[in-house]
């Protein structure tokens, strides 16, 4: 609990924070947060209402759900046979602190968890999808991790507090995505490591032209064109349509675009995925490429690449 106590700063005034049983006071004792059942409540209010529609989607849809997982054994089982999962299991050293915002429902974070990797910061603007990791934690009994309702404009954690932090999907879902990213790192050590990812301009013109393709064909169009809505069963696949095309704020971005947030912000950047170097893990240095590598990356991801046309960044704070 301590150690979760120094980290924690109001996202109102910015006064440190003092736990006590079921609250959280700031020091100045203007700012009272609840604790919910293990869940540190830091969302008081949203001003605005672009944010606030998409903490309603979710709220009505916590995206990705554990109905797959009967227990732990099978959901460990499946979560390591992801290569992203992988690379970050060998990036985390033993103590490091890890803040995943824009967690959904915990699932990497209780993975990583389960596995005794570090300590895990699980954070996100809605608390259903909380919920859903908090049971999860709390039926199979994972310590290791903890639970965030809180805002990346509002953050409630310190500056220079994390070795690692995992923000994957999240930012081209709001209202301004640089100011969010510098945010982050804001909360990231010095030599700590980010990961980053986002929409890609072009391989997400994927997702438009099947968008556009349902609502002449329906539904035949996902099961036609999207592998990963094929291979989900019927709940899971609402909530994957809902998610990749019926989103309420969505925007995108090229290589080029997140390689000047990195040199803007002296983060030193270290691969990527697709990465300019297939030879390499993602864990691993590559060398950037020219806008012809990135141009020529884009192109064949927008024909590869059966997960929403994201992209992501590893890089290293300076």
């Amino acid at each position: 609990m301590n150690n979760i106590e120094n980290i924690l700063m109001c996202p109102n005034s910015h006064e440190n924070l003092k736990i006590e049983n079921s609250e959280v006071r700031s020091t100045d004792n203007k700012y009272c947060y609840k604790i919910e059942d293990g869940i540190y409540r830091f969302l008081n209010e949203i001003k605005s209402s672009e944010t606030e529609n998409v903490k309603k989607f979710y709220m009505e849809d916590p995206f990705p759900n554990y109905n797959s997982f009967d227990n732990l054994e099978t959901f460990i089982e499946k979560m390591k046979n992801n290569s992203f999962i992988n690379s970050i299991s060998k990036i985390l050293k033993p103590g490091d602190r890890v803040l995943e915002f824009g967690c959904g429902t915990g699932q990497l974070g209780n993975y990583l968890a389960a596995n005794g990797h570090s300590e895990i910061f699980s954070a996100d603007l809605t608390i259903n999808s909380l919920k859903l990791g908090n049971e999860f934690t709390k039926k199979n009994n994972i310590k290791g991790i903890n639970f965030f309702e809180c805002d990346v404009f509002k953050p409630c954690f310190k500056n220079e507090s994390f070795d690692l932090i995992i923000c994957s999907g999240v930012l081209h879902h709001t209202i301004d995505p640089k100011k969010g990213f510098n945010n982050l790192l804001k909360m990231l050590k010095k030599n700590g490591l980010v990961i980053i990812g986002l929409y890609n301009s072009i391989s997400r013109l994927k997702n438009s032209s099947i968008k556009y393709l349902s609502k002449i064909i329906g539904d035949k169009a996902f099961y036609l064109f999207d592998k990963v809505y094929r291979a989900k069963d019927s709940a899971a696949r609402n909530s994957w349509v809902k998610d990749q095309y019926d989103h309420p704020l969505e925007k995108r971005y090229f290589f080029k675009d997140l390689h000047n947030w990195f040199d803007e912000s002296n983060i030193e950047f270290i691969n990527s995925i697709p990465s300019y170097n297939n030879r390499l893990p993602f864990e691993k240095s590559v060398s950037k490429g020219d806008k012809i590598d990135q141009f020529n990356i884009q192109l064949i991801d927008l024909i590869e690449n059966d997960e929403g046309g994201l992209f992501t960044f590893l890089g290293k704070k300076n």
